[in-house]
């Protein structure tokens, strides 16, 4: 099942031969285990359950990039694969916290970042990071990074901003 998008932690995915069970054109969001089925067409929840916020979420997402999906689940209908870079998503394999608020980050491909939070430390959801010891308790979800205080970002964002040290 190709992931194509990820964002605050959730994770998007599509599988093509799901129809029988779901009918119509759909997608599978994923968070902390939780996963949710929702139709393209619409944003209706078929299956699953995710937390409220998180819902609100998918369910814009799927406003915003309506037309892609809907091209995307043809695409994967007729060839069974999605053609594009979006399923290619760099998976981080090592992370370090920094003292100074940055993340020391190493990709699958090799590649080592830097990655400075202090811009978002404003914004609410990291508002709980300004303190040190609270930014060095991170998990690495592989697709996303994670604080003990909900606070997330995905490895595209990571990815986007990142200041690649080593290769």
């Amino acid at each position: 099942m190709p992931t194509i998008s990820m964002f605050y932690g959730i994770l998007i995915r599509m599988f093509f031969n799901d129809v029988e069970r779901h009918r119509l054109p759909h997608i599978h969001a994923e968070y902390q285990g939780q996963v949710g089925t929702y139709a393209i067409p619409d944003g209706t929840l078929l299956a699953g359950e995710l937390p409220p916020n998180k819902h609100k979420l998918v369910v814009a997402w799927i406003e915003i990039h309506q037309d892609d999906l809907i091209a995307d689940w043809a695409c994967g209908k007729r060839q069974k694969t999605i053609p594009d870079q979006r399923t290619r998503s760099m998976r981080i394999t090592e992370l370090a916290a920094n003292t100074d608020w940055t993340l020391l980050v190493t990709a699958n491909d090799g590649r080592i970042g830097q990655f400075d939070l202090r811009p978002y430390l404003q914004y609410e959801a990291f508002k709980e990071l300004n303190d040190i010891a609270e930014f060095k308790k991170i998990k690495n979800g592989g697709y996303f990074v994670e604080w003990e205080c909900g606070a997330d970002l995905s490895a595209d964002t990571i990815e986007a901003r990142m200041s690649v040290v080593a290769r």
